[in-house]
Order: C-alpha cells, then structure tokens, then sequence
C-alpha cells in the first residue's frame, strides 16, 4: 500500500511545474511515508502485546526527536528539503529501534508462512490501509495547495504552527493507541467496561484538548517569541486557529481507536475520506484570499465534520446528558484558568503555563470534573503499562 501510494506522490511531484525544491521536498514525505508504514508492523506488536512503557518511551523519544530536528531546520534556515530530510532521519532512526526493541523484548519475527497469509490479511486490513491513505492526503494537503497558491513562505509560517501543535497531538496518540487493545478486549466480553474506558478516556481528552486551546489561544504570541525568530511572528495567528483543530484531534483520536476496536473499519474509511474531502474544499476556497489563516481554518472545519461524524455513529457508547454534563463542569475550570493567565502578563511564559494548568486542575476537581473513578481507571493504565 505504501508503494502504491509512494508511487502517484512521485508521479505528481515529476509532473507539476513548481520549484525543484518543492519536488524534492514531495520525494522526501514520500520516503518518509514508506519508513512509517514499515515500522508501523512493529508498533502494532508492541500495542498487541500491550507493551505500554516500551511504546510511551519510544514514542516521546520519536516526537522529541522529531520537533528538536524541525526547530533546528527552520532555524538555519534549510527550506522544504531540510524539513523532509528532518521527517527521514526521525523516521528512520525511530524505525530501527522499535523493531530492536520488538525483536529482543517481545518477539521474534520470521518470514515463515508470510505469504501464505498475506493475501487474508490484506483484505481485513485494506479498510484501514485506505484509511491510512486518506490520512495522510487529510494532513498534508494543505501544505502541498499552500505552496502552490501563495508560496513557501506561508509555508513556513503555517508549518511553524503546526509543529507545535504536532508536538502535543502526541499526547492524545499514544493515549488511544494505549488504550486500543483494552477497549478490543472489552467489546468481545464486556461492553460495560468497554464503556466506562473509553468515557473515561474521552472525557480527559475532551479536557486537556480545550484546556490547550483556550491556554494557546491567550498565549500564542509569548509561545512564538520565546521559541522562534521574530520573522516566524506571523505564524502565532495560524496557531491560535489550529490549536481548536488540536483539541478535535484530542477527541478524535481516541473515537478512531474505538471504530477499530469496534470492527467499524469501514465506517471509519467513510469519515476519514469525508473529512479528507472537506479540506480539501475549504482550502481551495480559502487559501486564495487568506493565506495561511485560510488553510488553519480549513483543518479545523474538517476535523469538526469528522467528530460530528465519530458522535453520531457512536452515540450508543457515550450519552449526550453525559457529555453535556461534562461541559458544564469544564466551564468554569476554562474561565478560571482564563482569568489566572489573563492576570499574570509580566512573568515568564513558562510560569504562565505553569499556573494555569494547576488551577485548571485544582477547579475540576473542585467541580466534580475529575472524581475518584477517573483516578482509579488512570491507576489501571498505569498498571497495564507495567505489565
């Protein structure tokens, strides 16, 4: 699948009439594409076995890495081809330890009976492999389009944003991922459990994702200064929208692991290529006369498509009096944290974070957002990952 796909990226990138450094860019998301997918058999090894310190390790090590190289990049200066060659590295070097750590923790892999099983394991999976597909055309065709409508430097703007929005999706990644092979277990024996996880789940996403974009919304620009040349200002406006498309991500996520684990496979496919559709609209209507903000703004419409879509198929696992119970307990925990930030302007960006997240927390306690059952199922994943 990823051949496939590797291929018609290549046709188009030898085909368009744009800048080499653009084609060679394309070349290198595409061989980034390849690397991924193949260590992607590993990482579903680790989760398979439920072996969650080793994937939370190697996941923050790959993120880490990863935004490191990407500020590194748009520091010196290295164009688009510096920013794929940032993507490869990761990639790569992610690639090569997970499938050591696979082979001297967990298993060992050999290529006995390989073929005999491919052929039926290709059409289970082939929901998903052209979900994966649609994905990666749902996150990166903004960047292509941008370039072709109003030129790299918007690029660089907009991808300064969302490399760090990118940096805190992987919260929300290796929570679903951990949580994919429970929520498995308990649709095939107990949809009561299966329940009260992925509930449990979605309502500390739903909250730390608005946490981050109330918080990013009131400090985009310190967040810019602090980290970036001043050239790279511009980009705080495009983060103060994706941000909003970070805290669907949040939700998101953790409702894709759900489809999965509920055999929805193709449901999934059908949202994923809505959503993927719908970006792909907005943004030839609004990167034209805004720019940057235009294709911020297109991510977020689509990603609130698809998490219409993920609530409307799984409104059987999740009562709308129980989400609605939940805003209203976050509400006043948002206007507080808001109202703590708004009220310490002078000090250091880092101690503005700070205390805000405390006094986040302490008001959803205090409102009953966060109980004593919540505590208890974070001890349970806790334990699993020591397992």
């Amino acid at each position: 699948m990823s051949v496939v796909s590797a291929s018609v990226i290549l046709i188009i990138s030898l085909l368009i009439n744009k800048p080499l450094t653009l084609k060679i860019f394309l070349c290198l998301l595409t061989v980034t594409m390849i690397i991924n997918c193949l260590s992607g058999s590993f990482v579903s090894v680790l989760l398979g076995y439920e072996k969650f310190r080793h994937y939370s390790l190697l996941a923050v090590g790959t993120q880490t890495m990863g935004t490191c190289l990407g500020f590194m990049v748009l520091y010196s200066g290295w164009g688009l081809p510096g920013i794929g060659m940032a993507n490869i590295i990761t990639v790569l070097v992610s690639g090569i330890v997970i499938a050591v750590v696979v082979y001297k923790s967990v298993c060992r892999f050999s290529p006995d009976g390989l073929f005999s099983e491919a052929l039926t394991v290709i059409k289970q999976a082939a929901p998903l492999g052209i979900t994966v597909i649609l994905m990666t055309i749902y996150y990166r065709a903004d960047f292509i389009m941008l370039s072709f409508m109003r030129g790299d430097t918007e690029v660089g703007y907009y991808n300064s944003a969302y490399a760090l929005v990118n940096g805190l999706l992987l919260v929300s990644v290796t929570f679903s991922s951990t949580l994919l092979p429970r929520l498995s277990g308990y649709f095939t024996h107990s949809p009561e459990k299966l329940n009260q996880l992925y509930q449990t789940g979605l309502k500390y996403m739903l909250f730390f994702g608005l946490a981050a974009a109330f918080g990013t919304a009131f400090l985009a620009k310190p967040v810019y200064e602090l980290i970036y040349p001043e050239s790279y200002i511009p980009g705080a406006f495009a983060l103060r929208i994706l941000i909003w498309a970070l805290a669907l991500m949040f939700v998101n996520a953790l409702q894709n692991a759900l489809m999965i684990a509920r055999d929805l496979k193709k449901w999934l496919m059908y949202l994923t290529g809505a959503g993927a559709a719908a970006n792909i609209i907005l943004n030839l209507i609004l990167i034209p006369p805004y720019g940057f903000i235009g294709a911020a703004s297109a991510t977020v419409a689509a990603e609130l498509i698809t998490a219409a879509g993920f609530l409307i198929i799984l409104r059987h696992n999740l009562p709308m009096k129980l989400f609605l119970s939940w805003l209203i307990r976050l509400a006043p925990a948002i206007v507080i944290m808001i109202i703590a930030i708004k009220l310490t302007p002078e000090i250091m960006i880092i101690l503005r974070v700070i205390i805000g997240a405390v006094v986040f927390g302490v008001m959803l306690i205090l409102t009953g957002g966060l109980n004593r059952d919540d505590f208890k199922t974070v001890m349970g994943l806790v334990s699993w990952g020591r397992e």
